[in-house]
């Protein structure tokens, strides 16, 4: 959309004054995630891992977008830089669960739903999950508890490319109104909408 398009626009100009700035490319990659334009935040992401090898912000992104790509193998190798092990081995189940083998990841889930401490996984990333493993329904129950408990990511839940099939759902739709996610609130944001550490 146009302010997508303006924002893409002003990043690059940004970047183009600072061309080493971490920051720059990386959330110009953020604007090609959620524009559908994975090839061209894989590529700024890369460049940008080539520059600036701790800024682990890109491994996060670049692991979420080999996931959307089914590149599972490249998506673990990203995790692996930074996620502490229990949160790989959820990784590797919601691999798994796209593949149809849900069963493992539904009992993670579960086990772990109110484990804060030994790992982080916020409600909408559970969502998203599901979302990968094909569960439409768990898709909901999870975002509904999200905005129950005020999860920070539900903000970005118009943003997110994974849920865009769902946005002529009634379910989606009231959740948005709930939330007061009117169409205009959130096409200027900037933060990063998924893959909480």
């Amino acid at each position: 959309n146009g302010y997508l398009d303006r924002a893409i626009s002003i990043l690059k100009q940004a970047r183009e004054l600072d061309p080493r700035s971490p920051s720059f490319n990386y959330f110009l990659a953020v604007l090609y995630y959620w524009g559908h334009q994975y090839d061209r935040a894989i590529t700024l992401l890369k460049r940008g891992i080539d520059m600036h090898p701790d800024f682990i912000e890109n491994h996060h992104l670049l692991g979420g977008l080999y996931m959307e790509k089914s590149m599972y193998e490249k998506a673990l190798d990203e995790f692996e830089v930074y996620e502490p092990p229990l949160k790989l081995e959820f990784w590797k189940l919601v691999i798994e669960a796209s593949k149809g083998n849900t069963k493992k990841l539904e009992a993670f889930l579960d086990k772990h739903v109110n484990d804060k401490i030994t790992i982080k996984i916020s409600l909408s990333e559970k969502a998203l999950a599901y979302e990968w493993a094909g569960n439409s329904d768990k898709v909901f129950e999870w975002l509904e508890k999200a905005y129950e408990t005020r999860d920070p990511q539900i903000l970005y839940l118009r943003a997110i490319p994974q849920f865009k099939k769902y946005h002529t759902d009634n379910r989606f739709k009231n959740l948005l109104k709930k939330i007061g996610l009117e169409k205009k609130s959130i096409k200027s944001s900037t933060s990063p909408p998924v893959f909480v550490d």
